[in-house]
């Protein structure tokens, strides 16, 4: 029997199928890789994404054009991930007008086999390897890694069961071709009988990995968001899994009991979107107000944290999927901390602060007269590289001492910008009158972020 030996044996044996089509013939193997490669033994191809996603059965796109874009990886999988399989077999090409499937019958079987189980597509009505259009020779498949039955987030019920199969219910572009249990590490292999005792194999490896906690910066304002995201691809019972919370629990030296927070995978597009196990949540910082979270399936959870000036943040995450040399039993306590800036320490003056006091008429104002109407314009110069939110406070006494008119406002300001408040008040009384200009951090500590501005009319 021949290498190739397809089920129909007018099908051509050895080489891609010769047409005049642009673009779809097999090049030399000294041709740039845009179209399949012309060689007499299958191909396999293990890819970390999908290969098809938006190339399936679309008139242009030349095997060689699949193949390419498939992100071969052989390593770094977990127990829950989904290897995408592509086997250029172009003797099994056997209609150049139909889309053919390979791998489900008996003699010319797909298998799969891990340390804790195989499975084989020869079974009635399992999902085949399909073509990826009509006359390519280049076939499609996946086989998803379906863990075992264990519990991955402490909560005592588990989360994945295992199991080993071939797929029946939906297309293999939907559900894949088959699964095999994977545990804590191992490796899987997937076979090809192309011809009778002749096979092509590859074989990609899976483990467990340690969580990561990090914060995007290492110290925070008041006014800023923290952005802090777990990553553990072992969270992912599946690829593209946003049903599942992991808890993390936040707090601060002024908040020892802190927010509990669940935290959702969320798609990170830099690098291959299946294979970051990414669960990010934001949180904002107050000096005021009570702790609180509000978590959010499927995106972003947001919470708020009270802190005081110079406290460290915690972020503590216990991780149920270790690697080896821990055992499946172990589990780890993973935290991180970041910290909040003392304002009392910081000896620079971050704004700068000018007033404009007019009548009513727009002039500026030189003899206080009971009855006037007078205009307080106040200007508030961020001279940080960095944005600044503070409280303005407007206070204005009389000849006596006597407080007459108090206000405040808060601003934001942008790095280098110019914030504005203006403000109207009726005079009370004739006579010498004090104006007042405070900026603070907050109404709480009373810690000033400007030179406090005092003009006597």
């Amino acid at each position: 029997m021949t290498v190739y030996a397809a089920p129909n044996t007018t099908a051509p044996n050895t080489t891609a199928p010769n047409t005049t089509a642009p673009n779809t013939t097999a090049p030399n193997t000294t041709a740039p890789n845009t179209t399949a490669p012309n060689t007499t033994a299958p191909m396999m191809l293990f890819c970390a994404n999908n290969p098809i996603n938006d190339k399936y059965n679309v008139d242009g796109i030349t095997a060689g054009n699949i193949m390419g874009g498939c992100k071969e990886k052989l390593d770094g999988y977990s127990w829950g991930s989904r290897i995408y399989i592509l086997i250029y077999a172009p003797g099994w090409n056997t209609d150049s007008d139909k889309l053919d499937v390979i791998g489900n019958n008996k003699h010319n079987p797909i298998t799969a086999n891990s340390r804790e189980g195989n499975m084989s597509l020869e079974g009635d009505g399992c999902n085949g390897f399909i073509e990826t259009a009509p006359d390519h020779g280049l076939f499609y498949g996946s086989i998803k890694l379906s863990g075992f039955k264990y519990d991955i987030n402490g909560d005592g019920r588990p989360d994945l069961f295992g199991g080993n199969r071939c797929e029946k219910n939906n297309s293999v572009l939907d559900d894949g071709a088959g699964r095999v249990e994977a545990k804590q590490n191992g490796a899987v292999t997937v076979n090809f009988e192309y011809s009778e005792k002749k096979f092509v194999s590859k074989t990609a490896l899976h483990s467990w990995r340690e969580a990561t906690l990090e914060f995007d910066k290492t110290e925070y304002d008041v006014s800023d968001e923290i952005h802090l995201t777990l990553t553990d691809l072992d969270n992912m019972r599946w690829p593209f899994d946003k049903k599942q919370p992991y808890e993390i629990h936040v707090y601060s030296d002024s908040d020892s009991s802190g927010i509990l927070m669940d935290a959702y995978w969320v798609p990170n597009y830099k690098g291959i979107v299946q294979m970051n196990g990414h669960y990010p949540i934001k949180l904002n910082l107050t000096f005021d107000d009570e702790s609180y979270e509000s978590s959010a399936p499927f995106g972003f959870s947001h919470g708020l944290l009270r802190v005081s000036p110079g406290d460290t943040i915690y972020a503590k995450y216990w991780d149920y999927s270790l690697p080896k040399p821990y055992s499946t039993d172990d589990q780890k306590q993973i935290v991180s901390s970041t910290k909040v800036n003392d304002l009392a320490l910081d000896t620079t003056i971050p704004l700068e602060v000018s007033t404009e006091i007019t009548d009513s008429n727009g002039k500026p104002l030189h003899h206080c007269v009971k009855g006037e109407n007078i205009k307080i314009k106040t200007n508030v110069s961020n001279t940080k590289d960095e944005p600044v939110s503070a409280y303005i406070i407007t206070q204005i006494k009389d000849s006596n001492n006597v407080v007459q008119h108090i206000s405040w406002s808060t601003i934001n300001i942008a790095p280098g910008k110019i914030g504005e408040i203006n403000s109207k008040w009726i005079m009370k009384n004739d006579g010498v009158h004090t104006f007042e200009i405070f900026v603070l951090d907050n109404l709480v500590n009373l810690n000033s972020i400007s030179n406090p501005l005092m003009i006597e009319i």
